[in-house]
């Protein structure tokens, strides 16, 4: 009897609740990760007066999470790829809650930046491992629109952060709230209870009986249960084979050989530059309001409102990347966020700062949701997790950089303003990557 590879298999199953549910694990973890980024930048006037921070100390306080990200993305992918997906998620979920009850009870200063490492090494692995295991467990016609929603989980999870920031900290203190963020690390137990392993990470490990075991037990069972409370029968669609599995090992040094090598320099460098334009930005946006005259409560709430925009960012990019194509889609998200990013940094009225600010969050998101979906396509079955993992770290090295060159810049030209250009200029050069090194993946089959 002939056997089917899990991508051909995995192609002709419709979406069923078991699908959305698996999902839905990944996408409430990635919110939980966004609260933790998100916690620490609307804190951070507050955190700089209590520890005494100077500007300088408080950039690389934000940049210490990334240094860490930067860490866990480089050995997580990697480590996805050798022991699984579903494992390496669970444990940093746990190891990022740990390190939040940290932040909550640091003594010192030093204490709190380790922490704060630590947190970023739990974030940085489950970021690639997890895109990596939703397009591993989605159709290819399905792919873009789940990928992106799970990016819309990105401002989702900002906006609660910056609502418990302007709701509670007067109330519970920086502590109080960093106590919050230890509670999500539970999720890990609905994980385990409801996601398999990713049957073409075990298929590319030779791991046949069990891959096809979870096909046909799991996945194919839970399509058939949708197709028949929907009335459309028992049968599913046929298979349709497609490229003959991968045969022999794979290496992360074959990431930058022949044919791949262009396409890890574009992942990476992409990432590099809309990372340190989003994040270095997002670490200063309330600092910068605040020098502006505003309060640090009415500067978070700008942010908060400006975060929203990320909601129709997402249905454009569901939207674009299946109508244009992943590449152009990424390079028109990152004209437009660059465009109202410079509109944003010049905006003096308070409507005016609501209005472009939500436009310049639609164009960001975005290009996260669009890069999200592009980035795996990238990449084989077994260098997935890896290739997604070397791009984050180049995302993260980004953001590291993204906060005290902004404070730099920022004090350097005595002008707010000019950090806004400075972001808008990194975004330009990532459309212009994309542009130059970019294939066009839509539809493509794993």
């Amino acid at each position: 009897m002939e056997r089917y590879r899990v991508a051909d298999r995995m192609n002709r199953l419709p979406v069923s609740k078991f699908t959305i549910g698996v999902c839905a694990c990944m996408f409430i973890g990635w919110m939980c990760e966004a609260i933790d980024l998100g916690m620490t930048s609307y804190m951070l006037p507050t955190l700089s007066k209590y520890w005494g921070m100077t500007p300088d100390v408080a950039g690389w306080y934000a940049s210490t999470c990334f240094i860490g990200m930067l860490i866990g993305s480089l050995f997580g992918g990697p480590l996805a790829d050798k022991v699984g997906r579903k494992p390496t998620i669970m444990v940093f979920m746990v190891v990022a809650a740990v390190a939040n009850i940290g932040l909550a009870i640091s003594p010192s200063l030093e204490i709190l930046f380790v922490f704060r490492a630590i947190l970023g090494i739990g974030l940085g692995v489950q970021f690639p491992v997890a895109v990596a295991y939703i397009s591993e467990s989605l159709p290819a016609s399905q792919r873009g629109r789940y990928v992106a929603l799970y990016q819309l989980f990105l401002p989702i999870g900002m906006a609660i952060a910056a609502l418990l920031v302007t709701c509670l900290l007067n109330h519970i203190g920086w502590q109080g709230l960093y106590w919050i963020c230890a509670i999500p690390g539970l999720w890990f137990i609905a994980v385990w209870k409801v996601c398999p392993e990713s049957t073409m990470w075990l298929e590319s490990k030779g791991r046949i009986k069990e891959a096809d075991d979870i096909m046909t037990n799991v996945w194919e069972k839970h399509a058939i249960t949708s197709l028949e409370a929907k009335g459309k029968g028992s049968e599913l669609a046929p298979v349709v084979s497609t490229n003959p599995p991968q045969t022999g090992k794979v290496s992360i040094i074959d990431l930058f050989k022949g044919k791949q090598l262009p396409l890890t320099i574009l992942a990476i460098l992409f990432m590099f530059c809309a990372q340190q334009s989003d994040y270095g930005l997002t670490t200063w946006l309330t600092t910068l309001f605040v020098s502006k005259g505003y309060t640090v409560t009415t500067s978070t709430l700008f942010v908060l409102m400006g975060i929203l925009g990320g909601i129709p960012g997402y249905f454009l990019s569901a939207w674009g990347v299946n109508k244009v194509g992943r590449k152009w889609a990424c390079m028109i998200a990152c004209v437009f966020s660059g465009v109202f990013g410079i509109l944003y940094g010049f905006s003096n009225s308070e409507i005016m700062i609501v209005i472009v600010g939500f436009l310049y969050n639609m164009g960001k998101y975005a290009v996260a949701m669009c890069f999200l979906v592009y980035m795996p396509e990238l990449f084989s079955t077994a260098l997935r997790a890896s290739g997604n993992g070397l791009s984050s770290a180049g995302g993260r090295f980004g953001s590291i950089l993204g906060a005290p060159i902004m404070a730099f810049v920022m004090t350097a030209t005595g002008s707010p303003e000019s950090t806004f250009i400075y972001a808008a200029v990194l975004v330009f050069i990532a459309a212009i990557l994309v542009v130059i090194l970019g294939p066009e993946t839509r539809n493509k089959v794993f």
